[in-house]
């Protein structure tokens, strides 16, 4: 009985001894902690922004080599990071994009929509709006950037801001009242004109308004609202960092519906694609409505798997400087005969 009963526990505790051998070998083969092989992608360079991107950016979608920019895991305790999104249909960028969505201040209802962008996006807010310096802050803080929308006089007068700069104003009228402008919507970093289909043709008007941004440090984005603006001879004189718009997504008839409306901005937004193939990029101007909003939503994201990077309109400002000194170009080599 008692042979019997030492040879069971000599096998409870083989038995036992093989279970803790197994273990041992298994764990030895498992990461030290679930976080191994996890890298951290750094923050994506961003001239604008001084804040850590918030939660709603998280998944912000920009083109870079997705070897060297890992995800961050659940478990860092720092802030939210950019994500690099794959992108399965191209390894390289075909264009930078960039969008404006004009005229925020009005309605604040269609902010939400705005937040479903995960992408840069620029938004251009009229200024003394009863919503324009919630929505500035609001959409500064959520990660995207923001401009001033300035009211420049237009050729037909309709639906003049308050606030609107005339080219009939004295030079200091032009400059006191731009400069309140500027000073109401701090988290602005450039400026783009509403309307101005009148002023931008006015190289008296524009070479205040130019000189001015440019002496506060704001680029310039010519919406080309008329198709004579002098605005481009203007800003190399001034120095401006400066661009325009390769057009309008939006803006259809009255009369489309919405499936027709729909077709009218994707034929737009092709067009404007097929041109920054062309050049290397393009700036697209859009309007805070609601079709316009889900569209973007839905219709970004397929154009980044298809090689398109989004940024911010910063990033595709250009310095306007023209030489100050002439006499730095190389003279000609005189021809020896």
């Amino acid at each position: 009985m008692r042979r019997s009963y030492a040879i069971t526990l000599i096998l409870v505790f083989v038995f036992l001894g093989s279970l803790g051998a197994f273990w041992f070998f298994k764990s030895a083969k498992a990461p030290h902690s679930a976080k191994a092989g996890t890298k951290f992608i750094s923050g994506v360079a961003d001239a604008v922004r001084t804040k850590p991107v918030p939660a709603a950016l998280v998944t912000l979608a920009v083109k870079t080599d997705v070897s060297a920019a890992p995800l961050q895991t659940a478990a860092s305790s720092s802030p939210p990071a950019v994500v690099a999104a794959v992108n399965p249909e191209s390894t390289s960028v075909k264009a930078r994009i960039a969008i404006v969505i004009d005229d925020w201040g009005y309605d604040k209802s269609v902010l939400p929509l705005l937040l479903k962008i995960k992408s840069p996006v620029t938004i251009a807010v009229i200024p003394h709006h009863r919503y324009s310096k919630s929505i500035a802050r609001d959409a500064k803080k959520n990660g995207y950037q923001v401009i001033l929308h300035l009211p420049l006089e237009s050729e037909g007068h309709r639906a003049v801001e308050k606030d609107t700069i005339n080219c009939s104003m004295s030079e200091s009228e032009i400059r006191q009242k731009l400069d309140a402008l500027l000073e109401s919507l701090p988290e602005i970093v450039g400026v783009n004109n509403h309307q101005g289909s009148k002023a931008t043709r006015d190289t008296r008007t524009m070479s205040i308004v130019l000189s001015e941004l440019y002496k506060k440090g704001f680029f310039f984005l010519d919406s080309r609202t008329t198709g004579k603006s002098i605005c481009p001879k203007v800003a190399p004189s001034v120095g401006i960092k400066f661009a325009q718009s390769d057009g309008f997504i939006d803006i259809p008839p009255s009369r489309l519906d919405e499936d027709e409306y729909e077709k009218y901005v994707r034929k737009n937004m092709e067009r404007l694609c097929a041109a920054a193939e062309k050049k290397g990029s393009a700036i697209m101007i859009g309007h805070d409505l609601k079709p316009t909003l889900d569209l973007l939503s839905v219709e970004i994201p397929k154009l980044e798997r298809k090689g398109y990077e989004f940024v911010f309109l910063s990033d595709l400002m250009k310095s306007s400087r023209i030489p100050a000194d002439d006499s730095l170009k190389a003279s000609p080599k005189k021809k020896v005969s």
